[in-house]
This record gives C-alpha cells, structure tokens and sequence, in this order.
C-alpha cells in the first residue's frame, strides 16, 4: 500500500506503507497525475509551524497523500502539525507523536505486549489527550494493522528519538526506525548549568521553566491535572507531569530504505 511521508515509510503491526522515492528531487512543479505520490522532499525550510491554530484534518485534501498537509519540514514531515485533543477527522485522523508513558516506562499498545510497558499517556486509548500529531490517512493502511485501539486505530506507532536501540527495536520493530518528526524551537530550551537542553516534565514540577509557548506537550498539563481530578499532589498527576516532553522526544516508527537513516534533527538548544 503505496503513500506519502515525506520519503520514509510507515511502520504498522507486520506489514508497512511504502512510501514512493520516485520523481525529482525538489521539484515542485507542474501538475500531479492522480496515482502520483504527493511530497517526499522538504519543501519548507525552517521550524514547524506551532500555530497558533493547528490544522484540523478534516480539512486535509486526499491528494496529500498518506500523511499531510504538504509542505514538508527538513525532517520529512508535514510543517503542520495536528492537535488531537480538537482535531475533525474525515479522510485523515488526527495521529499524535507522543509515546510517553507514566515513569518513564514503555508505552503498552494493544496488541504489542512489552515487559515493563504501561499505557501510553498521549497516543492509544489516550490519543484525544494529546496536543500533537499529524494527519493520517489510516485507510491507506490494511485492517487491523497499526495502532488497534479504536480511539487512534490505524494510526502509525509513535516512539521516543531518545530512546535507546534496543527499546527502539521492541516497539517499532526489527528493521524499523524512530525518526524525530517536529524540530526543537527556542521557547523548548531550558538553561542548565552553563548549557541550554530541551525541557522536560520535571521542569515543570520543580518550576524551572513555564510549560508553554514552544512544541511542549500538553501546555500547563491540563490534561495531565484532569486526568488526576484536579489535584496536582497527587500520584497520577505526578507521573504524568514527569513524562512531559518536547519535540526532541516524539517520533514516529519508520522503516528506511537500505543506507538511509533518519534526517539528522536540529537541536537549537545547543546554540544558545
């Protein structure tokens, strides 16, 4: 099953959605036949587009591909991203990015059972809590493959870039990889001795930095203090609020042609 992502293919549950590597390079031109593969080169330099209002997938042409809207970022996905917490679903679902599971651990998808796992805070059943995604045409792919929970079913299984290979390997799969799908940007750094690195949850927790205004994943933790009922003392609150992340830690499973790894993200924080 042929579709757009931007030159990288798609990792489902024992099978993937190749993506066409056909047609020139950088060429923007000219009309598109119907069974053309749309995008596939970076068309848009610079940082994903933040918003203010992310784009609503019900609004997303089917000519787009797998995954849209075009124009691509350098990292090979579209420059806009989706929010699934608000966004309208036809042709594409609105797929989030984020793996992140309480305490660090692994995230449990259905049917992918993994030791130490735990349900996924952001994607899965809990895809509509999530503030960052993409649009995907999950028809594209066969029943029953990708992601199976109903709340993102068809959805392509989101990963953390951070991790390290071997838990990359027990959740996207052999041969698959994690590729980052949205770049760092300023308001995502927190200063940190003589440095500056991407912010993470705890950051939030022990007031370091305010958790808004850049890729931040559930900006304030809203979701994070209604998923505890309100109390931000408690547990549940806790370990949602840790597992908090920006772009350098969502991604989603790909498979690569032979020799080519993932685009290299740019970490603006180590410019600082």
């Amino acid at each position: 099953m042929r579709g757009s992502l931007g030159g990288l293919l798609i990792a489902c549950l024992g099978c993937a959605a190749a993506v066409s590597s056909e047609g020139s390079d950088g060429d923007s031109g000219g009309e598109r036949s119907s069974d053309e593969t749309v995008g596939g080169d970076a068309s848009t330099a610079g940082e994903p587009d933040l918003g203010p209002d992310p784009i609503d997938c019900s609004t997303v042409s089917e000519a787009s591909g797998t995954i849209g809207p075009e124009p691509f970022s350098d990292l090979r996905f579209p420059t806009r991203h989706c929010d699934p917490s608000a966004s309208g679903a036809d042709r594409y679902r609105c797929c989030s990015d984020d793996p992140a599971a309480p305490g660090g651990a692994p995230p449990a998808f259905e049917g992918r059972p993994i030791d130490g796992g735990a349900p996924p805070l952001f994607a899965g059943a809990n895809n509509g809590r999530s503030r960052s995604g993409f649009c995907v045409r999950t028809s594209d792919f066969p029943a029953g493959t990708n992601l199976q929970e109903p709340e993102a079913a068809g959805c392509p299984v989101p990963c953390n870039p951070t991790w390290d290979s071997a838990t990359a390997a027990s959740i996207c799969g052999q041969g698959f990889s994690c590729c980052q799908t949205r770049a760092l940007v300023e308001a995502d750094c927190v200063a940190d001795g003589g440095s500056f690195r991407p912010a993470r949850g705890s950051d939030l927790l022990d007031g370091t930095a305010p958790w808004s205004g850049g890729t931040h994943q559930d900006p304030d933790a809203v979701a994070c203090l209604a998923a505890a009922d309100g109390d931000p003392t408690s547990p549940t609150y806790q370990a949602c609020a840790t597992a908090l992340t920006v772009a350098n830690a969502r991604g989603l499973c790909v498979a690569l042609p032979p020799g080519q790894t993932c685009p290299a993200p740019p970490n603006v924080c180590e410019t600082l």
